[in-house]
């Protein structure tokens, strides 16, 4: 494990709190297209920034579209991987939420290695009970 000093510094969050925190920032500011900011982002072995960017708001369908960048601060190895990127190479990821009150993210999307991942949301279960009745009837 890397030792990363000084990383309890204030308003340094773990990378799900990310997530909260984006939404939060996102419902307390008229936040507009180009409008940006940055979160600092410790995750037990790299220290590292988020920069968020909103490059979309779709009035129709409801929806804010936002680029992130992973940019690595402390804690990363310089070693290349078989694709020939380091460890500390810049990371974008592609977020999409709703534009409502929820704010609840629909699709998320991130490169790992050559393979692009796409985790969609597709809806929000109203308890767990709900959604294993759903789960079973689609069997």
């Amino acid at each position: 494990k890397i030792c990363v000093e000084n990383v309890w510094n204030q308003f340094i969050i773990d990378p799900m709190s990310a997530f909260a925190v984006i939404r939060q920032h996102l419902r307390g500011h008229a936040m507009k297209v180009g409008d940006r900011f940055t979160l600092p982002v410790f995750d037990d072995v790299r220290r590292y920034d988020i920069n968020v960017s909103v490059t979309a708001i779709d009035d129709l369908a409801k929806l804010v579209q936002l680029p992130l960048d992973l940019l690595p601060v402390a804690g990363f190895k310089d070693k290349k991987d078989s694709s020939g990127d380091s460890e500390d190479a810049p990371r974008p990821i592609e977020i999409t939420f709703r534009n409502d009150a929820d704010l609840l993210p629909t699709r998320l999307e991130v490169a790992i290695g050559w393979l692009p991942l796409v985790i969609r949301f597709d809806h929000l279960c109203a308890d767990p009970a709900h959604c294993a009745a759903e789960k079973s009837a689609k069997k």
